[in-house]
Protein backbone atom coordinates (compact mmCIF):
# COMPACT_ATOMS: atom_id res chain seq x y z
CA UNK A 1 0.00 0.00 0.00
CA UNK A 2 0.91 3.54 -0.19
CA UNK A 3 3.78 4.36 2.31
CA UNK A 4 3.58 8.79 1.64
CA UNK A 5 2.69 9.20 5.19
CA UNK A 6 -0.85 10.25 4.54
CA UNK A 7 -3.06 7.97 5.36
CA UNK A 8 -5.04 6.64 1.73
CA UNK A 9 -8.31 6.73 0.81
CA UNK A 10 -8.34 3.95 -1.79
CA UNK A 11 -5.82 1.62 -3.64
CA UNK A 12 -5.27 1.12 -7.23
CA UNK A 13 -4.95 -2.32 -8.77
CA UNK A 14 -1.13 -1.86 -8.34
CA UNK A 15 -1.12 -1.01 -4.99
CA UNK A 16 -3.09 -4.17 -4.25
CA UNK A 17 -0.43 -6.56 -6.01
CA UNK A 18 2.57 -4.46 -4.54
CA UNK A 19 0.49 -5.11 -1.08
CA UNK A 20 0.09 -8.73 -1.79
CA UNK A 21 4.08 -8.68 -2.97
CA UNK A 22 4.76 -6.92 0.20
CA UNK A 23 3.00 -9.21 2.33
CA UNK A 24 5.43 -12.19 0.93
CA UNK A 25 1.55 -13.77 -0.23
CA UNK A 26 2.46 -16.36 -3.01
CA UNK A 27 -0.50 -15.96 -5.54
CA UNK A 28 -0.70 -15.98 -9.43
CA UNK A 29 -2.57 -13.50 -11.24
CA UNK A 30 -6.15 -14.58 -13.37
CA UNK A 31 -9.61 -12.77 -14.81
CA UNK A 32 -9.34 -9.57 -16.41
CA UNK A 33 -6.32 -8.01 -15.04
CA UNK A 34 -3.96 -11.24 -15.93
CA UNK A 35 -6.19 -10.19 -19.26
CA UNK A 36 -5.33 -6.53 -19.64
CA UNK A 37 -1.14 -7.73 -18.18
CA UNK A 38 -0.79 -9.43 -21.44
CA UNK A 39 -2.20 -7.04 -23.70
CA UNK A 40 -6.34 -7.81 -24.00
CA UNK A 41 -7.99 -4.22 -24.74
CA UNK A 42 -10.57 -4.85 -21.79
CA UNK A 43 -10.93 -3.09 -18.31
CA UNK A 44 -11.29 -4.44 -14.57
CA UNK A 45 -11.69 -2.77 -11.57
CA UNK A 46 -10.43 -5.67 -9.31
CA UNK A 47 -7.72 -8.09 -9.14
CA UNK A 48 -8.44 -11.43 -9.19
CA UNK A 49 -6.09 -13.79 -7.41
CA UNK A 50 -5.14 -18.06 -6.67
CA UNK A 51 -3.34 -18.05 -3.58
CA UNK A 52 -1.06 -20.75 -1.90
CA UNK A 53 -3.14 -22.96 0.39
CA UNK A 54 -0.31 -23.33 2.87
CA UNK A 55 -1.14 -22.04 6.16
CA UNK A 56 1.67 -19.55 6.06
CA UNK A 57 0.62 -18.14 3.10
CA UNK A 58 -2.86 -17.83 4.36
CA UNK A 59 -1.83 -16.14 7.47
CA UNK A 60 -0.38 -13.59 5.23
CA UNK A 61 -3.00 -13.17 3.05
CA UNK A 62 -5.14 -12.76 5.68
CA UNK A 63 -3.18 -10.09 7.70
CA UNK A 64 -2.62 -8.23 4.44
CA UNK A 65 -6.78 -8.32 3.81
CA UNK A 66 -7.45 -7.06 7.29
CA UNK A 67 -5.32 -3.88 5.54
CA UNK A 68 -7.81 -3.72 2.64
CA UNK A 69 -10.74 -3.49 5.33
CA UNK A 70 -8.35 -0.82 7.61
CA UNK A 71 -8.59 1.29 3.73
CA UNK A 72 -12.20 0.69 3.93
CA UNK A 73 -12.63 2.28 7.01
CA UNK A 74 -10.82 5.38 5.84
CA UNK A 75 -12.44 5.84 2.60
CA UNK A 76 -15.30 8.88 1.76
CA UNK A 77 -16.52 6.59 -0.62
CA UNK A 78 -20.05 5.73 -0.12
CA UNK A 79 -20.12 2.17 -1.49
CA UNK A 80 -16.26 1.42 0.47
CA UNK A 81 -18.62 1.77 3.83
CA UNK A 82 -21.43 -0.54 1.74
CA UNK A 83 -19.23 -2.93 1.15
CA UNK A 84 -17.27 -2.86 4.55
CA UNK A 85 -19.82 -5.19 5.97
CA UNK A 86 -19.50 -7.55 3.70
CA UNK A 87 -15.43 -7.66 3.87
CA UNK A 88 -15.82 -7.68 7.54
CA UNK A 89 -18.14 -11.03 7.45
CA UNK A 90 -16.13 -12.72 4.85
CA UNK A 91 -12.87 -11.98 6.93
CA UNK A 92 -14.40 -13.71 9.64
CA UNK A 93 -15.66 -16.76 8.03
CA UNK A 94 -12.22 -16.71 6.19
CA UNK A 95 -10.68 -16.62 10.07
CA UNK A 96 -12.69 -18.99 11.47
CA UNK A 97 -11.91 -21.61 8.67
CA UNK A 98 -8.38 -21.58 8.83
CA UNK A 99 -8.55 -21.24 12.57
CA UNK A 100 -7.87 -17.86 13.40
CA UNK A 101 -9.91 -16.25 15.59
CA UNK A 102 -11.48 -12.83 15.04
CA UNK A 103 -9.34 -10.10 16.79
CA UNK A 104 -11.42 -8.86 19.68
CA UNK A 105 -10.64 -5.32 18.65
CA UNK A 106 -11.93 -6.16 15.56
CA UNK A 107 -15.28 -7.36 16.68
CA UNK A 108 -15.64 -4.35 19.21
CA UNK A 109 -14.96 -1.52 16.31
CA UNK A 110 -18.34 -3.03 14.74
Amino acid sequence: MPTSGRKPTSASLGEVLEGLLDAGVDFILVGGLAAVIQGAPVTTMDVDVVHSQSPENIARLLSFLKTLIELKKTSTDPKDKQRLPVLKETLRQLEEKYGRGVDKEDSDNE
